[in-house]
């Protein structure tokens, strides 16, 4: 009897002992797990967000050096070239029987045979790989001689030369950027066969500018090829641009501008596939149908800021002559008059960074299912913990 009342006594007290307090202090403790648990989620998946961000800034900041790279690339070896082709028609400007040619003929004028002098001297000098044509015109802006057309004396220079002409009469070499010889000469139809142009003043002995010597070279040589060389992969193209927008240089897309109707010419070996720089409005290769016709479309995202003098770079994205979206870089060339740009298919841009963001979302995913297998552990563990606090209490 007494041995039993004993034992009840002890279970009432051990039960006591069990709980509320240590049953409290267990409780506690396991909502402290459970709030640090939560907390370190949170903390992860913030750091997995900001990680994230941080990666693909630095992605584009990788993409923009890269653009930047090659523009750099292709303005100098541009500049370069340029430089050294009015060097080469400096030189034979300052040629002294180039200049005694020039001066007899002027004095005498046509018939005298200087002009065919001129020719010989001029053809045996040609080292260059890239075939030139040469003119000279005077002061007022007649030409003595085209090589191109030995008919050609007496036609003047058209609109657009007149403001180089005027350079050259004050002592200046000069570059013409690509331009259709309608607009370098009077006198022709608007062909498709365009010129760029690099000119210098022949001086007499005492040093007054008599006449300027022209060189002229098809845009589809060196020109195009300096630029081709920094294009991107094989959806990227870089080219080069004049002030109202033409398109001076090879492109990657000359069949498909012409296929298109945006372009004049062809796509033969010596053309230049003239096409306006403007932004259709929607993607032509994927069937839209633009309600104006070329002319009445506004610029393209790159063109209007080039056209300020501006340079950029635009990874977001923007609509190219074709209207396909593309990224792209450009740089107006203010001493040349004219200006380059790099553009790559937005898609490809895509292509690039999908892969490091979905590698950073699931390294991210990751790690919030691991902090949430430490929530559930941590959970567990306290009910373990608190079971087994409760069978200690009762052995007792």
């Amino acid at each position: 009897m007494a041995s039993s009342r004993t034992a009840r006594l002890l279970t009432e007290s051990l039960r006591a002992k069990a709980s509320p307090a240590a049953g409290k202090t267990v409780k506690f403790t396991r909502r402290r797990l459970v709030i640090a648990a939560v907390v370190s989620i949170v903390l992860v998946a913030a750091a997995g967000l900001w990680s994230s961000h941080a990666v693909m800034e630095s992605v584009a900041e990788l993409l923009v050096a890269n653009l930047e790279a090659n523009l750099n690339v292709s303005a100098t070896a541009l500049t370069a070239w340029i430089e050294s082709e009015l060097a080469l028609v400096r030189f034979w400007a300052e040629d002294e029987q180039l200049r005694d040619l020039v001066q007899a003929h002027l004095r005498s004028g046509p018939g005298d045979g200087s002009l065919e002098e001129l020719q010989k001297l001029l053809a045996s000098g040609y080292t260059a790989k890239e075939v030139k044509d040469w003119a000279i015109f005077d002061r007022e802006g007649n030409f003595i001689y085209i090589d191109s057309d030995n008919t050609d004396q007496g036609r003047t220079t058209a609109a657009a030369m007149k403001r180089y002409h005027a350079k050259v009469m004050q002592g200046q070499s000069v570059f013409v950027p690509p331009v259709r010889l309608s607009k370098l000469v009077e006198g022709y139809d608007d062909a498709e066969e365009m010129f760029i142009v690099m000119a210098a003043p022949v001086r007499d002995r005492e040093g007054a500018v008599i006449a300027a010597l022209l060189f002229g070279e098809h845009p589809d040589g060196n020109f195009s090829r300096i630029l081709q060389a920094s294009r991107m992969g094989e959806s990227g193209d870089t080219f080069a641009f004049d002030r109202d927008g033409l398109l001076i240089s090879r492109s990657r897309f000359e069949k498909e501008l012409l296929a298109l109707g945006l372009a004049q010419g062809s796509a033969g070996p010596r053309s230049i596939s003239q096409a306006l720089i403007r932004d259709p409005g929607g993607d032509l290769s994927a069937g839209f149908k633009p309600n104006t016709p070329p002319d009445n479309w506004p610029p393209t995202r790159m063109l209007a800021s080039a056209q300020k003098g501006e340079s950029g770079i635009d990874l977001s994205g923007y609509r190219d002559i074709r209207g396909e979206t593309v990224a792209g870089a450009w740089r107006w060339l203010p001493e040349f008059d004219f200006g380059i740009a790099i553009e790559v298919s937005h898609e490809k841009i895509k292509g690039i960074t999908r892969p490091i963001r979905l590698a950073v979302q699931g390294l991210m995913g990751l790690m919030v299912v691991l902090a949430g297998l430490i929530l559930f552990s941590t959970i567990w563990v306290s009910r373990l913990q608190k079971n087994i606090e409760e069978i200690k209490q009762v052995g007792h």
